[in-house]
């Protein structure tokens, strides 16, 4: 599901007239972590607040998938971090990625293997599950990519694979796709129009599945 890597979360500040960027790593306690590093999102109207996604990894002698670590939040540009997580949204999840509404920061979504969709309106101290009518939860499927209107809190974007479940026997993927939300991640609606194929047919030898792991919100026009 995810490579093995170790990653460092650096920040870095330059000033307009410079090409020169210093590097400065944080405090983040990437050796304590059961995952791994993910994705790392910036705050949109705070420069000081960083938020650090992990993810699960492949256990080099069992060949299990290991947990995640959950969402972590610095809010002093990396020189201390917490994990944002409750009795819902758990510190062990596998947490694909996260967005932030522009205009209405306080409204996170996150996206998680096997679990689906999670959503705050308190800026991470509390979450709710929002997945009618995705597969959640389902060992095998992951919401890989997670995107926000940055003007409408209500229209969330997510792609939805299937990341489990494949063995010498099983070799073809079948994703679910891309799904969409207009009511806050109260119900998803699947909307795969015009997307390329899903599944793989092995017979010639090529794969041609096809699953978004971004997705881009345009803020001029969203």
């Amino acid at each position: 599901k995810y490579p093995l890597v170790s990653t460092l979360c650096l920040i870095f500040a330059a000033p307009l007239t410079s090409a020169q960027y210093n590097w400065n790593k944080t405090s983040f306690p990437a050796d304590s972590l059961t995952g791994v590093m993910g994705n790392i999102i910036a705050h949109p109207t705070d420069a000081n607040t960083i938020l650090q996604c992990t993810t699960g990894q492949i256990d080099p002698i069992s060949l299990s998938m290991t947990t995640g670590d959950g969402l972590w939040v610095s809010h002093d540009a990396g020189a201390t971090w917490s994990v944002l997580a409750d009795s819902t949204f758990l510190a062990t999840y596998a947490v694909s990625g996260l967005a932030i509404c522009r205009d209405f920061s306080n409204i996170m979504y996150a996206s998680t293997t096997e679990f689906g969709i999670f959503k705050t309106a308190d800026n991470g101290q509390s979450w709710t599950a929002v997945n009618s009518g995705l597969p959640f939860p389902n060992t095998n499927i992951s919401a890989v990519a997670i995107a926000v209107n940055p003007t409408d809190p209500d229209r969330v974007y997510t792609s939805v694979a299937q990341t489990g479940g494949l063995d010498i026997f099983n070799l073809a993927p079948s994703h679910p796709g891309f799904f969409v939300s207009t009511n806050g991640g109260t119900t998803w609606a699947s909307n795969n129009s015009g997307l390329p194929a899903r599944s793989d047919s092995l017979s010639d030898g090529k794969s041609r599945t096809g699953v978004a792991t971004s997705i881009l919100v345009i803020p001029q026009a969203p």
